[in-house]
């Protein structure tokens, strides 16, 4: 009786000594398990001060700490981009017919030429013209002609109120005596001195205007060279980004020269073909919005 109970006092001490050795490992695997785990709440997400180590990790590495060799690759691979992107289209100096403006006055305009242009000015029918021309002016003598009240062309347009178009028309003399290259160039040295009298204003190069074919085939005036004079100007005026007028297209008969009956000496042209003339320079005004520009990509 006395052995048996002693044995089953045994078998509870055992049964206590086990139970305590494994709450005392339960007790360590769980402190074990929370602090190896303190950066993390029950449910498993990071806590607020790792938030701000793994935020500090990813940043973004600035520009001072990256290698200097790669933002040049990165500035000249967007560049090429760009470049792929946008093509500049070359200046069109060549106005168009527009919609005819009838109540145009030319108020803001400057006209610059030779006897043709004296011939403009008195049978235009337009009042107030701001007119520098004469007999046998050429872009030869523009800087040291002076025959505006005793000032050359250029001085006479500094002191010019302001102005936004200036329309030039030289050349029927010139065909005469000169070539085309010198011609260009005079001319160019022209172009050159209006855009520094005024950067603003638009600059049109009209076209030589035809001669009939009794005065071309004098041998003087020959529509053979008015032709390669004309093609100098237009070359002119895409070098010089100006605009090229045709007029010359409107007063051409079907062989290419001027209308017969346009003309008394088959040079200066009657007042119903300045009439023409001024009707042209009505339809033909530049959008300089239109004529030179970047294309988009597409």
């Amino acid at each position: 009786m006395h052995t048996h109970v002693r044995r089953r006092r045994t078998k509870r001490k055992w049964i206590l000594i086990v139970f305590f050795i494994l709450l005392f490992s339960g007790l360590s695997l769980w402190f074990s398990f929370y602090y190896l785990s303190a950066g993390e709440d029950g449910f498993g997400r990071t806590s607020a001060a790792d938030n701000d180590t793994s935020q500090e990790v990813s940043k973004p590495i600035k520009h001072s700490d990256r290698d200097p060799s790669f933002d040049k690759a990165e500035k000249v691979s967007s560049r090429i981009s760009d470049d792929a992107q946008l093509e500049e289209i070359p200046f069109e100096p060549l106005v168009e017919e527009t919609p005819l403006e009838e109540d145009d006055v030319f108020t803001d305009a400057v006209f610059i030429g030779n006897s043709r242009t004296q011939g403009f000015s008195l049978y235009s029918g337009l009042s107030d013209l701001r007119v520098y021309a004469d007999k046998g002016f050429s872009v030869n003598v523009f800087f040291t002609k002076d025959i505006f009240n005793g000032e050359t062309a250029p001085e006479a347009l500094r002191e010019e109120t302001p102005f936004s178009r200036v329309y030039i028309m030289f050349g029927i003399n010139e065909v005469s005596y000169d070539t085309t290259e010198s011609f260009a160039d005079y001319y160019g040295d022209v172009v050159d001195e209006l855009k520094e009298i005024n950067p603003d204003a638009i600059i049109y190069i009209q076209s030589i205007l035809p001669v009939s074919k009794a005065k071309s085939d004098e041998g003087t005036f020959t529509m053979e060279k008015i032709h390669a004079f004309n093609d100098a100007l237009y070359q002119l005026a895409k070098e010089k980004e100006v605009y090229y007028l045709n007029v010359a297209e409107s007063m051409l008969d079907d062989n290419g020269y001027l209308v017969e009956d346009a003309s008394t000496d088959g040079i200066h042209l009657k007042k119903s073909y300045v009439d023409v003339w001024v009707a042209y320079l009505r339809s033909h005004k530049a959008n300089v919005n239109d004529y030179h520009k970047e294309l988009p990509e597409g």
